[in-house]
């Protein structure tokens, strides 16, 4: 069992608090299920878990310093959880909950756009 000062917080911040909240209760406790792992390990990587997102896309943002993580998990595969990790405080910040449709990935989308404003406000701000 972990101490809590080896946990990592976990923040769940705009718009993905708005997202959670339009989801049904169900699904929306099967999200704070799968968002429990962040917790303990916000690194973990294995088919099927948490990874890099590896779509051009992301691969460019992560080249540029972005470290986006995603979320994805059987439960919850039509959607996707976008969050950034901050080592320093261990802080796991929650920025997007999205439907995974066919421009998720692309470096053009409104959400990449938003992940990678997000990112800079945060690190200016801290």
């Amino acid at each position: 069992m972990l101490k809590s000062s080896e946990r990592y917080d976990v923040r769940v911040e705009e718009p993905a608090q708005s997202a959670l909240a339009s989801f049904d209760p169900p699904l929306r406790a099967t999200f704070l299920r799968r968002m429990q792992i962040l917790e303990i390990d916000p690194f973990v990587s294995f088919t099927g878990g948490f990874d890099w997102v590896e779509s051009k896309a992301f691969i460019a943002l992560r080249n540029a310093g972005f470290h986006i993580r995603r979320l994805k998990a059987r439960a919850i595969i039509d959607w996707r959880v976008f969050y950034y990790v901050d080592e320093r405080t261990r802080t796991v910040l929650v920025k997007e909950i999205v439907h995974r449709d066919d421009d998720t990935y692309e470096i053009s989308s409104p959400l990449a756009q938003r992940l990678k404003k997000n990112y800079v406000d945060y690190l200016q701000g801290r």
